[in-house]
């Protein structure tokens, strides 16, 4: 008996270090700095298997002063080319669908973790909905309270690991693009693949995300609670001297129509003044990307250089909300605040209208795509919360 357990020992030993060796070699989610003949230099599956558990290694690896915190549009829209923010190190803490609760942890786990001198906070309408919920991986991350060394372990050995490191050497083989860049940003164009920046694309996301979907304008219900969450995180930045920098992250003005179209546009409008009196309170500069302008207006079904669909700004897009917020250049933002909020309100009604007349056949298509999620799912009913 005795030899049979030494026996099984040996072998479990064995395949554990076979096991290890092969994803750590490969290394699918850029732990190791590994060069396995050139065919593990695009790291294709660093989103897919539980990006916020890389997310949180690497906020515990390595040493960064200015940091973007948020969701998708952070995401997508800001990736400076040089890795830099006003000369410092950089790094892209948002993350895909993260609800105000959720970027609290990972404020507060960047406060523990690094000493940031800037944080730029995206942010956006329907990140304040009352109907949250954490996505599956955020508990197996260092968010949650877990310990470096078990996140890399299970890094290294686990099923996700040996299938996203065979994944990745076929994808490498295969001439497939990351999407998951360095800095912790996402590029969209291999991200999307062959629909980014077509009208099917935009189709798809306002259809599904917005119109049908639950975490999106579906049942949506405006908490109030989750300003008071971004306040607490701006007077704890101001009490550790961090330039608290915050935006609404630009979206299309069809994505604002979609708004109106699904009953939303008196919380729209109640949140933008309770952000602005939230700016005036605290005394810092809120600057807001939405709007009918140059960028917002051009057609978003065909190729766009501004957004990849309604929803998503490019990082060229981005480029213009750093040069504003950081370098202090003119942009389109406008700052609001509890002085300002009545003017940028009934500027963004009046702009309603002219849009409207001047783009109806967008605006056809879009009634389409709402009249048929709710032929599907039903009506929207802004006043059931669902739980």
């Amino acid at each position: 008996m005795k030899k049979y357990c030494a026996n099984l020992l040996v072998v479990v030993i064995f395949w554990l270090v076979v096991i290890i060796s092969f994803t750590a070699s490969v290394d699918p989610y850029r732990l190791t700095g590994s060069a396995l003949f050139e065919i593990n230099t695009e790291k294709t599956r660093m989103h897919v298997s539980g990006w916020r558990v890389n997310k949180s290694i690497d906020l515990r690896r390595k040493l960064y002063r200015a940091f973007v915190i948020g969701a998708s549009r952070g995401l997508f829209g800001i990736h400076p080319s040089d890795g830099l923010i006003d000369g410092k190190p950089f790094y892209n803490a948002a993350l895909m669908a993260a609800q105000m609760r959720e970027q609290e942890k990972v404020f507060d786990y960047i406060l523990e973790y690094q000493t940031p001198e800037i944080i730029l906070a995206s942010t956006g309408f329907v990140i304040f909905r009352s109907n949250e919920a954490l996505l599956n991986d955020f508990n197996r991350a260092g968010f949650a309270g877990r310990p470096l060394p078990l996140l890399i372990l299970q890094q290294f050995f686990s099923y996700s690991a040996i299938s996203d490191s065979v994944y990745t050497i076929f994808d490498n083989l295969s001439g497939k693009k990351a999407s998951a860049r360095e800095d912790g940003s996402l590029d969209g164009k291999p991200f999307y693949g062959p629909l980014a920046g077509t009208k099917q694309h935009v189709i798809n996301t306002l259809t599904w995300q917005y119109f049908s979907h639950i975490g999106g304008y579906r049942a949506f219900r405006y908490d109030k609670e989750k300003i008071e969450t971004l306040r607490g995180m701006i007077r704890r930045a101001k009490a550790r001297h961090i330039e608290f920098h915050l935006y609404i992250a630009p979206i299309h003005a069809l994505q604002l129509e979609a708004i109106r179209i699904a009953g939303l546009q008196s919380d729209y409008e109640e949140w933008k003044k309770d952000m602005a009196a939230l700016a005036s309170d605290e005394k810092i500069i809120l600057y807001d990307f939405t709007g009918y302008n140059e960028y917002t207006t051009q057609d978003i079904f065909k190729a766009n250089p501004w957004f990849w669909e309604s929803s998503h700004s490019k990082n060229t897009f981005g480029n213009i909300i750093l040069n504003q917020i950081i370098e202090g250049q003119e942009g389109p933002g406008k700052t609001l605040n509890a002085g300002s909020v009545k003017t940028i309100l009934e500027k963004q009604n009046s702009d309603h209208e002219l849009f409207i007349k001047e783009h109806q056949e967008e605006m056809k298509i879009l009634s389409r795509m709402f009249k048929g999620a709710e032929r599907i799912y039903g009506p929207i009913d802004q006043k059931t919360n669902v739980k």
